[in-house]
């Protein structure tokens, strides 16, 4: 067994352990089960107090509350996002 901080040096990416190697693509990035766990969080965290108060100023765009273009918008791109990761893991 090798000491933390000993070997790796000079003996390339064979001897590195498999979880300290990046991955190449998005596709080994994250796992299904990952991918809607991160979804999850990301659409709950856009849609959460904070990011809700800083949309909710006076402003209006298009005769349309910033409110409501930010809520649609993320809706649209929640929506978007899990489209292609569906449509990419069914081929």
């Amino acid at each position: 067994m090798r000491k933390a901080g000993r070997g790796y040096l000079g003996e390339g990416l064979h001897s590195i352990p498999g979880a300290l190697i990046m991955a190449l693509s998005f596709e080994d990035l994250l796992t299904q089960g990952e991918f809607w766990a991160l979804a999850l969080v990301l659409a709950v965290a856009l849609l959460n107090w904070p990011f809700l108060q800083m949309a909710s100023g006076g402003l209006s765009i298009g005769g349309f509350p910033f409110i409501l273009v930010y809520l649609v918008a993320v809706w649209v791109m929640i929506i978007i996002v899990l489209f292609m990761f569906d449509r990419s893991t069914q081929e």
